[in-house]
């Protein structure tokens, strides 16, 4: 009897022991279930469309252009000068004028200048262009001059030679003192001007980045068009859609990983406007 009475509390510990063992492992593969669950789940950081207050659905999206950088390699500007009132730039290995490679491919506004010089003074007022030695009236006192190499179609090229970003000072039409910018910062490219007809439909977006790098989780871009924001994580063109006819306003800001002003805000208007077509 008492020989039973063991084997009975023996076999009784053994099943609740395989009961727990049980449970053990099914709640270990129940978190292991949903772990990866929670890791992988993405929440967009921001709506592909807005609504702006004039009734706009506008739509912020990369663009897949071809990079036409390996067409010049050794393409760059390799200093300036500014005397008499006439700016010269030292661009070599570089055809100003020259139709871009692709150019037809791309759906944006292109320009007749085809490869040029965005000359862009303290990312308010922007020119394009094609000639090395030409005049430009700077009003005396400290300025901040930018530069870009571009291409038929709006977009800089990046990379190393591509750009200059330089505090200068101005005094009787000629710079006396010229120094590089070591601070991170963001240059305005496009878009700038008159948007006509065909044009209108995509916008393309712009910005040259000097000392400095954006990134999920690190320095980022905000670009408000009309106060509709978005967020910017790679460095790369844009287009922008949805906008309707009349003035529309694109303010680009360089912000660091907690969201702080980093530079900026830097702000261009735009006009989109319809035209009957040349008979």
């Amino acid at each position: 009897m008492y020989l039973v009475r063991n084997v009975s509390l023996l076999l009784l510990g053994v099943v609740s022991l395989l009961c727990c063992s049980a449970c053990v492992e099914e709640s270990s593969d129940s978190n292991t279930d949903k772990t990866p669950k929670t890791i992988s789940k993405k929440v967009p950081s921001q709506e592909p469309t807005k609504q702006d207050k004039k009734g706009n659905l506008i739509k912020v999206y990369p663009v897949n252009f071809l990079n036409e950088v390996a067409e010049y390699p050794k393409a760059g500007i390799f200093g300036h000068s500014y005397q008499e009132y006439r700016m010269k730039m030292g661009i070599h290995h570089f055809p100003l004028g020259a139709p871009t490679p692709n150019a037809d491919d791309c759906l944006s506004q292109i320009t007749k200048k085809g490869n040029h010089l965005r000359l862009n003074m303290n990312n308010k007022k922007i020119v394009l262009k094609t000639d090395l030695n030409f005049s430009y009236v700077l009003d005396d006192g400290k300025h901040q001059l930018f530069a870009l190499l571009a291409k038929s179609y709006h977009e800089s090229f990046k990379g190393d030679y591509k750009a200059i970003a330089k505090d200068i000072e101005v005094h009787n039409g000629q710079i006396v003192r010229s120094t590089n910018i070591q601070n991170p910062l963001i240059i305005y490219s496009a878009p700038v001007g008159l948007f006509k007809n065909e044009d209108t439909k995509k916008i393309l977006l712009d910005f040259y980045l000097m000392n400095t790098s954006i990134e999920e989780g690190g320095n980022q871009v905000r670009l408000k068009v009309n106060q509709e924001e978005f967020l910017l994580h790679k460095w790369e063109p844009y287009y922008i859609e949805g906008l309707g006819m009349g003035e529309h306003f694109i303010q680009l800001e360089l912000l660091d990983d907690m969201g702080r002003l980093v530079y900026g805000p830097i702000q261009q208007k735009i006009i989109l406007t319809e035209e009957p077509e040349d008979s």
